[in-house]
């Protein structure tokens, strides 16, 4: 019975132990995708934003998913080609909000440029990699499901030769 046991609880601490290096492995790779993405910047020239209220419009620049941030901006009515005070809007990350004025609720033609992190080789590959081992997710399951259900039936069959050892019902 004790070697049993052993056995099952060596089984038990390897499914936790693949389960511990598998959740510290995806979080390197997503540290290092973030790591490996380059500086990058851009500009904008009279992107038209319609109807810019406190509650923000974001800019449709093309390409920039990662950590997009407005670093100068003009900003002129787009229905008489007046500027826009600078007091009159702010700015956070890719989006503009209005913060009152004549202007609410208009549509506006802004220029400036933006920074962003753009993405690299090493910074893909470590997507790809982190992608691959979240498609993962059902055959982890399926393993610890079929590994508990090992050690179930060793409990149950340990049980059943000590029972005939000892000529008793064990359960």
């Amino acid at each position: 019975m004790g070697e049993d046991t052993r056995k099952m609880t060596a089984t038990v601490m390897m499914v936790l132990l693949i389960g511990v290096i598998l959740v510290v492995g995806i979080y390197i790779l997503a540290q290092t995708q973030t790591v490996f993405m380059k500086d990058a910047a851009g500009t904008f020239t009279a992107e038209t934003l319609s109807s810019v209220t406190a509650a923000g419009v974001p800019l449709t620049v093309s390409g920039v998913k990662n950590s997009c941030q407005i670093t100068s901006l003009t900003a002129v009515s787009a229905s008489n080609g007046s500027t826009i005070s600078a007091l009159s809007y702010t700015y956070s990350g890719c989006v503009v909000y209005a913060t009152g004025g004549v202007y609410n609720n208009s549509n506006w033609n802004v220029t400036g440029a933006y920074s962003f992190k753009d993405t690299s080789a090493a910074s893909n590959a470590s997507g790809d990699s982190i992608s691959a081992l979240s498609n993962g997710g059902p055959w982890l399951t399926i393993i610890i499901v079929v590994a508990f259900a090992i050690i179930v039936l060793g409990f149950l069959t340990s049980g059943f030769k000590r029972a005939e050892n000892e000529g008793q019902l064990a359960y």
